[in-house]
């Protein structure tokens, strides 16, 4: 993935750090440079980039604090129905 300031081609990262965001790159001349995009200007942000930082938050998140966020209970319910539903009727299965 190029580096959305130096256009070079290296692994570029995003962090937050003290509210601010800085961008991480390989390319040896642009390392941790400040963000120079504006505050309210995400079109500099990858879906690569969105969903790598996502996860790094979610992984960081307790199951119970995902689960209360609106509809996510409701999709996984929908998601995982037949998984449940085998894992009851299998523990009834060992209770009989």
């Amino acid at each position: 993935m190029n580096c959305p300031d130096c256009g070079g081609e290296g692994t570029v990262t995003i962090r937050k750090m003290s509210g601010m965001l800085y961008k991480h790159c390989t390319v040896d001349e642009c390392q941790w440079e400040y963000s120079t995009a504006r505050k309210d200007d995400y079109s500099w942000v990858t879906d690569e980039m969105f969903d790598e930082a996502l996860l790094e938050i979610c992984s960081q998140e307790r199951m119970i604090t995902i689960l209360r966020i609106e509809g996510v209970h409701e999709r996984l319910k929908a998601h995982y129905n037949n998984d449940v539903l085998a894992s009851l009727e299998a523990s009834r299965g060992e209770e009989e």
